[in-house]
């Protein structure tokens, strides 16, 4: 069987107007077109099809049985292209898309899902895709293009990268069993650490480099004892009295806090960096441009009026 060539979308249009209007003339006033142009638009989808669309001597315009046959073609044709460019449209606007974020866990636990609510409220025709994962696979996302931007701790110095902190006010406090003596207290210091079993959040986490960090700074050189990339994991650690652990106040509902004793930390805070790591030259979508709007916003606030405290 012969392919026909491909009609233009303009071709289809005149032959619907004409159709639909019974005359070359009232055809070409609905597309806003001369009506010559009309008809050679016509003439073309003819020639094309190698048969005639039109009885031209009958009055008004009659379709002709490959006319008929061809017109709830047409019409479908144009109705599924006019949505196509609808949805274009929103996408263009910004109103419809697909964002995927990548993410370390406890940041898209923490910081996210308030985002995500208020984003939709705005924007409910964009999908969202979260990639909670450890920050070397954040890297390779990212650098990938896998993932349009990632909220992250600050990233190893990369020229390809570009990163923008909004430093999340998140201070370490320390979790310890209910069974355990330090419970009765109503604050801690770190010089604890040396004497005490020490729960690390792993070598993954963008927890640990704070904690150490403050271990040094103390003077303090040990190992942890235990890790668990999980902080619901660690919580349940520390629950049964295996050792103590620093974590961020902001990350206490993950864990179980039935089951464990809050204790703030003496001295001065130790706190934890959050930022949006993005591939520099990038372009990004509206939706996600939209999105980061909404996440700078945010953290504007929770460091200005000390959220989620």
């Amino acid at each position: 069987m012969a392919r026909i060539p491909p009609l233009t979308i303009p071709e289809l249009q005149a032959f619907v107007h004409v159709a639909r209007a019974g005359s070359f003339r009232a055809a070409a006033e609905l597309a806003f077109i001369s009506q010559p142009a009309l008809s050679r638009r016509i003439q073309s989808a003819e020639f094309k099809l190698d048969a005639e669309l039109f009885d031209r001597e009958a009055r008004p315009v009659e379709l002709t049985s490959f006319g008929r046959e061809l017109l709830p073609i047409a019409e479908r044709i144009l109705e599924q292209f006019d949505d196509s460019l609808s949805e274009l449209s929103e996408y263009m606007s910004g109103g419809r898309g697909h964002i995927t974020i990548a993410c370390l866990p406890s940041f898209g636990a923490i910081i996210l899902p308030g985002v995500l609510s208020e984003f939709r409220q705005v924007r409910p025709l964009v999908t969202v895709a979260l990639k909670p994962v450890d920050p070397t696979s954040i890297l390779e996302l990212v650098r990938s293009g896998s993932a349009d931007f990632a909220v992250t701790s600050p990233p190893p110095p990369d020229a390809s990268l570009e990163y923008a902190s909004f430093v999340l006010a998140d201070e370490l406090v320390v979790i310890c069993s209910h069974h355990d003596p330090l419970a009765q207290r109503s604050e801690v210091s770190w010089p604890l650490f040396a004497t005490r079993p020490y729960i690390s959040s792993g070598v993954d986490s963008s927890i640990t480099p704070v904690v150490e960090r403050a271990l040094q700074t103390y003077g303090i050189e040990m190992g942890a004892q235990y890790e668990a990339a999980n902080i619901s994991v660690l919580g349940a650690l520390v629950a049964e009295g295996l050792g103590i652990a620093a974590i961020p106040r902001r990350s206490l509902h993950l864990v179980d806090t039935n089951r464990v004793k809050v204790l703030p930390l003496a001295g001065a805070p130790f706190n934890r960096e959050a930022g949006v790591l993005r591939l520099k030259g990038r372009r990004l979508s509206l939706a996600a441009e939209g999105f980061l709007d909404i996440l700078v916003k945010r953290m504007a606030d929770w460091k200005a009026h000390g959220a989620d405290r």
